[in-house]
């Protein structure tokens, strides 16, 4: 395992140099972008609607399918620095409400139910983990309701993110288990991972929760990510060390809370709420994680080369690097 921590490195050989502008400019393509935001699925066995939110780049073909799942009390309406970010640089992301997770569960439920670990409950995560699944079964459905979409998508490169609750989910789709049981809700048609603000072990009954997961993962979280149950923003490293080595990373934004990978609030009195403990500004948090997320993506699902280099050699080429510690296995 190597521990890197980002910055451009002062003396390098041309071919680093040349590597490093390469993914750089990868990193950082504008295409005019479109949304979508009429397109419901149906899924009749679990009786169950998945609306749904799609960002696009405007007159491309066959791009890469990413998936975002929110964290609990969020929507398909969150994270839109993060979706607008990855459709500008070529990708097309879709954004699900999972019920039973969304803003209407959190007033239901009411935040008590954070404390207690039922926001990330195994019913909820298999829930989410199979309305994600659906949205790459049904994408001929998808385009049916939005008929502009037809010819973007490439399936055969779709990657899998999600930020708390939906870092559970991503990483379920990877190949842990479900909390608390020997079930898995895989799905082998996702190429890479990225898991915001995962949750750790709870006990050691947890230990090998991770032991299956052997694709492309990146683990990200804030150096302030303290859990709603009291862990230290450490515990959310535990899925990056319990995972095989082989394409795995974990990236630690310094000054970042929990909070600083959603939306900042647009009321000024929960903005104050939500960035105790966040000791950067929530934009330069917001672009950093978005350029340095799609290095990762670019990597494994454009084949980007100098992508993949930055990646081996700790040192992304983005705005603010020294935000960013990487560590690789």
């Amino acid at each position: 395992m190597t521990h890197c921590n980002f910055g451009w490195p002062i003396f390098v050989g041309i071919i680093s140099i040349l590597i490093s502008n390469a993914a750089c400019v990868a990193a950082t393509s504008n295409y005019e972008i479109k949304t979508i935001d009429s397109v419901t699925l149906h899924d009749a066995a679990r009786k169950r609607d998945v609306p749904l939110k799609i960002y696009y780049p405007v007159g491309q073909h066959s791009e890469p399918l990413l998936i975002f799942s929110h964290g609990f009390g969020a929507d398909k309406d969150g994270y839109q620095y993060l979706a607008e970010g990855w459709a500008k640089a070529g990708y097309v992301v879709v954004l699900p409400t999972h019920h039973g997770g969304d803003r209407s569960a959190l007033r239901a439920m009411g935040p008590g139910s954070i404390r207690s670990g039922e926001a990330v409950s195994a019913t909820q995560l298999t829930d989410n983990a199979r309305d994600d699944s659906l949205i790459i079964s049904s994408f001929d459905s998808i385009v049916k309701q939005a008929p502009e979409l037809a010819g973007l998508v490439d399936l055969s490169r779709v990657g899998m993110a999600g930020h708390s609750m939906g870092a559970g989910t991503a990483l379920v789709l990877d190949g842990a288990t479900v909390p608390g049981t020997s079930t898995t809700v895989v799905d082998d048609r996702f190429k890479a991972f990225i898991a915001i603000s995962p949750q750790g072990m709870y006990s050691q009954a947890d230990l090998h929760r991770w032991d299956h997961i052997v694709r492309a993962t990146l683990t990200v979280y804030g150096s302030n990510d303290v859990a709603a149950q009291g862990q230290p923003a450490s515990w959310r490293r535990d899925p990056f060390v319990h995972m095989p080595p082989g394409d795995k990373y974990n990236l630690v934004v310094d000054g970042a809370n929990h909070f600083s990978f959603a939306d900042e609030p647009a009321s000024s009195a929960v903005a104050q709420i939500v960035a105790r403990g966040q000791t950067r500004d929530i934009n330069q948090i917001h672009e950093y994680v978005v350029q340095a997320t799609l290095i990762f993506w670019d990597a494994y699902l454009k084949g980007d080369h100098g992508a993949a280099s930055s990646l081996r050699s700790g040192h992304l080429p983005v705005a603010d690097s020294d935000i960013g510690t990487l560590e690789r296995k």
